[in-house]
């Protein structure tokens, strides 16, 4: 009786090991990240985009190779260490880098384009920098610009990477560790918006108004610097009765609505494919006298 008790409990504990070991596994498969295996080529042999004329900034249309440089920065105000929370939090925002360039990718695909990314920067190491600032570039807008933008220039070697990896477009991302006291959200400077800023980035303010910044702001942020404008506010493309009709509707429009989730659960219609470069011209434009793409101006 008592050999019998012992091998059924020694069953046992081999069931709890299996079923713990599959959950592990699930979690890893969960985790896994997207790569599309960009093909890395020389740094000294010149790449001409067919997608990019270089008259939109450093990210054009939404399709073709496109490179993500993170820049982890600490300003004034907040810096990375190397605490585990800081650790646990940098990992996470390359799992919401993964989510939201195969969000993106779908979105192209849908419209007839090919897009894949290069962001991973522990298999491409060449795309993660630290910077240190002396400003407090917690702000609403673009005051330091011109410091974010010499910062590039002076410490990115943009022309080999774009050669290296062959990308027709370039997206940097500023990180910036902020706790969840802070107001200010992400926000981008793009050409479409900046006719003079040929460099065109993103600060991402980690946390904000009590949240992670989610994937979905990553992949709403994103589409900025390919020219997409906010449909939550007015500005010089979309007027204040358009933001009216999207509010008034429930908009899941992923320019004016991104959900806390992990999943990106936005909306990407034919009005942000037009503002990108990979649509046709919608109706909505003429309808509500919104204004003309960057990509249809040429």
């Amino acid at each position: 009786m008592c050999y019998n008790t012992y091998r059924i409990g020694d069953k046992m504990k081999r069931a709890k090991i299996l079923i713990i070991l599959l959950i592990l596994l699930t979690l890893v498969g969960c985790n896994k990240r997207h790569d599309d295996n960009i093909p890395v080529g020389s740094p000294n042999e010149t790449y001409t985009s067919k997608y990019n004329d270089g008259k939109h900034g450093n990210a054009n249309r939404l399709e073709g190779t496109t490179i993500i440089v993170s820049i982890f920065a600490n300003d004034q105000t907040t810096k990375w260490g190397n605490s585990r929370a800081d650790k646990k939090s940098i990992n996470t925002i390359l799992d919401k880098l993964s989510t939201s360039t195969v969000y993106l990718s779908k979105q192209a695909a849908n419209y007839g384009k090919t897009l894949k990314f290069a962001y991973n920067w522990e298999k491409y190491k060449d795309l993660r920098y630290e910077a240190a600032f002396g400003e407090d570039l917690l702000t609403d807008g673009g005051e330091y610009y011109k410091v974010q933008r010499e910062w590039i220039e002076k410490n990115i070697n943009s022309t080999a990477l774009k050669n290296k990896y062959k990308a027709d477009n370039i997206i940097y991302m500023y990180f910036l560790n902020t706790d969840f006291n802070n107001t200010h959200k992400p926000w981008t400077i793009d050409h479409s918006t900046c006719k003079t800023c040929m460099t065109e980035f993103t600060n991402i303010f980690y946390r904000y108004e009590g949240i992670a910044a989610p994937a979905g702001t990553f992949a709403h942020e994103m589409l900025h610097q390919f020219g997409a404008p906010d449909l939550y506010v007015a500005n010089q493309y979309i007027p204040q009765t358009f933001v009216d009709y999207q509010t008034k509707n429930d908009s899941k429009d992923i320019m004016y609505f991104v959900n806390k989730g992990t999943a990106i659960e936005s909306k990407f219609t034919d009005l942000d494919a037009y503002y990108v470069g990979i649509g046709s011209k919608p109706s909505t434009v003429t309808e509500w006298n919104l204004g003309i793409s960057e990509h249809e101006r040429g």
